[in-house]
């Protein structure tokens, strides 16, 4: 009896804990489902939010690509007027600038005439200043020739006259050498015939006594002889003295 009771709340809790386990299994099943549930609601909701983005981003995409169409059809029909306005200034330009060419053209050809004429006008007057230039050139050379001949001639009988008072000068010149060689031959034959008087008095003197008189004499005579000797050999130095 106590055995069956035993076995029978052995089977109960094993019951018990096979419901508890089942139920654990089911509440685990169920939290997988809830959040693979939850996990595919967010990527669902990821992809929506990507694809609202994409189409917002294709959207500005093609509101930006319209812009830029627009954008560029202005430009280009702006590009198109300012041509056709630049066409027209350029046409009215060169219609201006054939009338200022023109012009210009007769202006050009008024001034080339009147600067032809004054050019003319110059040349001739050139021409003639040098017509006159050249007579005046030729009436110079003229005087200057004549001049010329003037100053040759006058230089030769300056070279004439200078070489005849160089010939009377070397005359001169050697009578007065001749002269000088004279008198200095003179005074050196003096000097000498003096020189040989003393001597032959000295001589004289030495065979005489001397006295304090003599003496005085002697001294003077040599002083005289060495004043005829230095006169002597002056002459002979300055006025190149030769002994006959």
């Amino acid at each position: 009896m106590i055995s069956t009771q035993v076995e029978a709340e052995k089977a109960k809790e094993k019951e018990a804990k096979a419901k508890e386990l089942k139920i654990e299994r089911e509440v685990k099943e169920q939290r997988r489902l809830l959040a693979e549930a939850e996990e595919a609601a967010r990527q669902h909701a990821a992809k929506v939010a990507a694809a609202e983005a994409r189409e917002k981003k294709e959207a500005e995409a093609a509101r930006v690509v319209h812009a830029k169409r627009e954008k560029e059809a202005a430009r280009i029909a702006a590009e198109k007027a300012a041509a056709a306005n630049v066409k027209a200034a350029a046409e009215e330009a060169a219609s201006e600038k054939k009338k200022m060419q023109a012009q210009r053209a007769a202006e050009a050809a008024t001034k080339a005439k009147a600067a032809e004429k004054q050019r003319l006008a110059e040349n001739a007057k050139r021409a003639a200043a040098e017509q006159k230039l050249l007579a005046k050139e030729a009436e110079r050379k003229k005087k200057r020739e004549a001049a010329r001949l003037a100053a040759e001639k006058k230089a030769a009988a300056e070279a004439a006259e200078a070489k005849r008072l160089t010939e009377e000068a070397k005359v001169n010149a050697t009578r007065k050498a001749e002269e000088d060689r004279a008198l200095a031959y003179e005074k050196v034959s003096q000097a000498e015939a003096a020189h040989a008087e003393t001597a032959k008095r000295r001589s004289e003197r030495n065979a005489a006594e001397k006295s304090d008189q003599a003496k005085r004499v002697e001294r003077a005579e040599a002083e005289a002889i060495r004043t005829a000797n230095a006169k002597l050999e002056a002459l002979k130095t300055a006025g190149e003295y030769k002994v006959p």
